[in-house]
């Protein structure tokens, strides 16, 4: 665990977070450490979404909740990892093929992303496969620099 924080980008990775020990954040160790890991990827940068939130999946364009399907989280965060954007919550997975509690998306599969307000929470936004897919963004205080920090790093990403 240590390894996987010391080799992060962002200050926001910690062995709290990664492990949900912090408030309001998911587990999300098992993604990424011991014997059982479901991936060989490395987050960089996490960052936390509302407490029952919504990520809501539509066409682009559409807001959330106007049209498409809404997703009930409860506690969440996204965690942008060097190959792949994880989202991260006892609520996510299933529709996207993905085991339920994550959803795993490569940045080769997004085409664009979007945000609105992210410094104050906000919601942010990509669009995968024709299909935009909004997150609802926590205005955890002091954190607005490590979500400006993941969103410039999901830009390099997919550019």
């Amino acid at each position: 665990m240590d390894k996987l924080i010391n080799q992060a980008k962002g200050e926001s990775v910690t062995k709290e977070r990664l492990t949900g020990d912090e408030r309001y954040y998911p587990d999300a160790s098992y993604l990424f450490s011991g014997e059982t890991s479901l991936t060989d990827d490395k987050p960089q940068y996490i960052v936390l979404l509302t407490t029952g939130s919504s990520i809501a999946k539509g066409t682009p364009s559409v807001s959330p909740g106007e049209e498409g399907i809404e997703i009930k989280t409860g506690n969440s965060s996204l965690v942008f990892a060097e190959h792949s954007l994880f989202a991260v919550g006892a609520g996510i997975g299933g529709i996207f093929g993905n085991s339920p509690g994550f959803i795993q998306i490569s940045y080769e599969s997004i085409g664009s992303t979007g945000g609105i307000g992210l410094l104050e929470g906000g919601t942010m936004s990509i669009t995968v496969d024709g299909t935009e897919i909004h997150f609802d963004l926590a205005n955890k205080y002091g954190d607005s620099q490590n979500v400006a920090k993941a969103f410039r790093f999901l830009q390099k990403k997919i550019a």
